[in-house]
């Protein structure tokens, strides 16, 4: 008797903390690039748990012996429309990113690039079936319709 209030205890607790409350999630995802410029498109989750099909290119890079070797994300030219589509479990606080890189980009290179560079585009996603389109302003800086507003990548997202 004892034994099943214990189970029952540390079951409740677990529930109650956010343990195993993982939610399954699809992202179809069309990016629509109507800019002049070249993108390197990817996904990435901003916490747990942790699924090699939604690996940053940080994550990559320390847990592949030849990370020279690995590519990561998609290239999409100008004028074409390129697909994502992914599926994953995701803990109650944990987002999609979707990140957009001009040019197309070795594993290397984005690696290199600072956080504040003007072409590397951090964006949330919401689940679901979404276009989002690029464009590039008369600034020269690229601009997303169909996502949120920009956000500020957490620290585990910052090579």
């Amino acid at each position: 008797m004892r034994l099943a209030h214990c189970i029952f205890w540390c079951s409740a607790l677990a529930l109650l903390c956010g343990c195993g409350l993982d939610q399954r999630r699809v992202y179809d995802l069309s990016i629509d690039n109507r800019s002049p410029r070249d993108l390197t498109v990817g996904l990435v989750k901003n916490g747990p748990p942790f699924e090699p099909a939604w690996a940053a290119p940080e994550d990559i890079a320390m847990s592949d012996p030849d990370p020279a070797s690995v590519t990561w994300g998609y290239h999409v030219k100008p004028g074409s429309v390129g697909h994502l589509s992914i599926e994953g479990n995701f803990a109650s606080n944990t987002n999609a990113v979707l990140r957009i890189y001009v040019g197309r980009q070795s594993l290397g290179d984005l690696l290199a690039m600072r956080h504040d560079d003007p072409d590397r585009i951090f964006k949330l996603v919401p689940p679901g079936r979404r276009t989002i389109i690029v464009t590039q302003g008369d600034d020269g800086i690229l601009h997303l319709k169909g996502v949120r507003p920009a956000v500020t990548p957490p620290d585990t997202m910052q090579p």
